[in-house]
């Protein structure tokens, strides 16, 4: 009875880490490396045309590059905060923050559409901010402007040390 137990356990444990490394490939293809970068860049410029929007501006600002953690928040520029110990013993990852603007026209449709398709491309996306305003003699276009982030994560190359 104890060995039929041991091995159920062992299959579930299995299992479970089949889950967790589905999971992790799964985000790890969503996760922007520093090779993908103009990558994904032509595929925006792909996709303005693909919706119909006219291309106004793109740049692309440096990347922003910290130590990462576990219970570390994405957004924020300083990450966790951390005793200098936890810090040494937990830093082995990068996080990696490429700034995007983003400047298109279009109908109010077309630029609908642009922000859809920009969703189902699976990348890390944040939208920070979103601006839309009537344009043309008519106003039957708009000009939008999307401030986003894309976040990729790698571990790093050479170990924190004591400062």
């Amino acid at each position: 009875l104890r060995a039929r137990d041991q091995v159920e356990r062992t299959d579930d444990l299995r299992r479970k880490a089949n889950v967790v490394s589905q999971q992790l490939l799964e985000m790890e293809s969503r996760a922007l490396l520093e090779e993908d970068t103009q990558t994904f860049r032509q595929s925006l410029v792909s996709l303005t045309r693909k919706c119909g929007c006219q291309l106004r501006s793109l740049n692309m600002s440096d990347p922003q590059v910290r130590e990462w953690s576990s219970d570390d928040d994405p957004l924020s520029k300083a990450g966790a905060k951390r005793g200098k110990k936890d810090r040494i013993k937990t830093a082995e990852y990068q996080l990696r923050k490429q700034p995007i603007f983003l400047s298109v026209s279009g109908t109010l449709e077309q630029t609908r559409s642009l922000l859809q398709e920009l969703q189902k491309s699976g990348k890390l996306v944040y939208l920070a901010n979103l601006s839309l305003r009537p344009s043309g003699s008519d106003r039957s276009k708009v000009d939008m402007e999307l401030q986003i982030t894309l976040f990729g994560l790698q571990q790093q190359l050479t170990p924190p040390t004591e400062a």
